[in-house]
């Protein structure tokens, strides 16, 4: 596997003028997860009711969709969508898909999670999708797992046993994916996106409870999964190897620089032909770069499921706006320890956290995310009216103007703050949320 891992990567690095696009070309395309739920059935049986819905011509002439990890999860996507032009066909198809999705459900009695910890399903041993690839992945995982780590998680008194890799399939994200125009440009994107991860987690905080338990971490998946999923020997530690989970040590230097990184650690599938996609898919970063057909994407992955298809286009507008500022700008990169500071708070902390900024002045200087974000903001829709969707994306996140607290702050207040809740309190308060539909 690493022999032809790095034979494909080798294709790619000298044959750059493939992937070469018009720079003006804004193509994006969305990914969503979804949890499918019902109190009156179990896992296995809602289940076999996803993958009925995954073969059924309700939605498969219509929607592109697949089966997540989990047994109950489910994954649509649009197509590559240009929003230079406008960013109308991008919010209707993906309107359109997650509708046609959530109608097939409800003709089938269950409901559909839009949060990003599926609360109600137990972390040990939680029933898996029946995939070479989500069997043998979290189980080279618990098998290589840092015997030393403390695998019991929270932050407010109630500790969550998260020792068990199955633990993601209780997670639900949704990813933006944007074409580069090169890859230099695909690694440019990469890199200030890691700095712009934080006040987005911030906004969007929105994985909380897990096993009905408040973990007092507003964002808890990715940290959940750094430790679920850290099979580091004690040598590799000493050596300054990270995880292969969400931050990098550093920004990259370019295109082989990154493909160095990812082929460092352990392939666990086996496919020699796809070894390159099966590298770079195990590679779980905030953001990462990927090779598709002859595009360079880079996909932001830090990001839960929100409560609302709204609130999932309002955030990836400000992100698409910010990170076109930021190119145009040619802003200095943030150094990655404070984007490590800043990450760690957004995920505690939500709004509520403290974030390192450049404000207006160009003083680097600690704020409160709120005032944070209206820095941003501003420089977002300077990026959008480059783009040509100032006027639209300015009308769709005007929701985020409003956010003093992220989802997750939210449905904790709403739930007095205890830190058990029984099932079905918890399933009330995520309807009244939206966050259960």
């Amino acid at each position: 596997m690493r022999e032809a891992f790095q034979n494909q990567v080798a294709e790619v690095l000298t044959d750059e003028s493939r992937f070469r696009k018009k720079e003006e070309d804004i193509i994006v395309g969305l990914e969503s997860e979804l949890g499918l739920f019902s109190d009156a059935k179990t896992p296995e049986e809602i289940g076999a009711i996803r993958d009925d819905i995954l073969h059924s011509a309700e939605v498969t002439e219509h929607t592109d969709i697949d089966a997540e990890l989990g047994v109950t999860q489910i994954e649509f996507r649009t197509p590559p969508i240009s929003v230079g032009s406008g960013a109308d066909e991008l919010m209707r198809v993906y309107k359109e898909r997650f509708k046609k999705i959530l109608d097939v459900a409800h003709r089938r009695n269950l409901s559909v999670l839009r949060i990003g910890s599926n609360p109600f399903l137990p972390v040990l041993e939680t029933p898996r999708t029946n995939k070479p690839k989500y069997l043998l992945v979290p189980d080279f995982q618990n098998i290589h797992r840092r015997k030393s780590i403390d695998t019991s998680f929270g932050v407010n008194g109630t500790r969550v046993e998260i020792g068990d890799a199955s633990i993601i399939s209780l997670f639900q994200a949704f990813q933006v994916n944007i074409q580069a125009s090169s890859l230099g440009d695909g690694i440019e994107k990469m890199n200030r996106s890691f700095m712009l991860v934080p006040l987005l987690v911030a906004l969007g905080a929105n994985s909380r409870y897990i096993e009905c338990s408040d973990t007092g971490v507003q964002e808890s998946r990715v940290l959940a999964w750094e430790i679920s999923h850290d099979t580091r020997t004690r040598e590799e530690i000493r050596s300054g190897i990270g995880l292969r989970i969400g931050l990098p040590e550093r920004y990259f230097a370019g295109p082989s620089d990154y493909f160095v990184r990812v082929g460092k650690y352990p392939f666990i599938l086996s496919a020699p032909d796809q070894a390159l996609k099966v590298g770079v898919g195990l590679h779980w970063l905030d953001v990462r770069l990927k090779v598709v057909g002859d595009a360079i994407v880079v996909e932001l992955r830090a990001l839960p499921t929100q409560p609302t298809i709204e609130e999932e286009l309002a955030l990836t507008f400000f992100f698409l706006g910010r990170l076109k500022y930021s190119q145009d700008a040619r802003e200095e990169l943030l150094p990655m320890s404070f984007v490590s500071e800043n990450r760690l708070q957004a995920h505690l902390y939500g709004m509520q956290s403290r974030l390192w900024c450049v404000d207006g002045k160009g003083i680097l200087r600690k704020a409160s995310a709120r005032e944070v974000f209206f820095l941003e903001y501003r420089r977002a829709i300077e990026g959008l009216r480059t783009i040509g969707v100032e006027e639209t994306a300015q009308d769709l996140m005007e929701p985020l103007e409003r956010k003093i607290i992220s989802p997750s702050e939210s449905l904790a207040y709403s739930l007095s703050y205890k830190e058990k809740v029984e099932p079905s309190f918890l399933e009330d308060a995520l309807r009244r949320s939206s966050m259960l539909v």
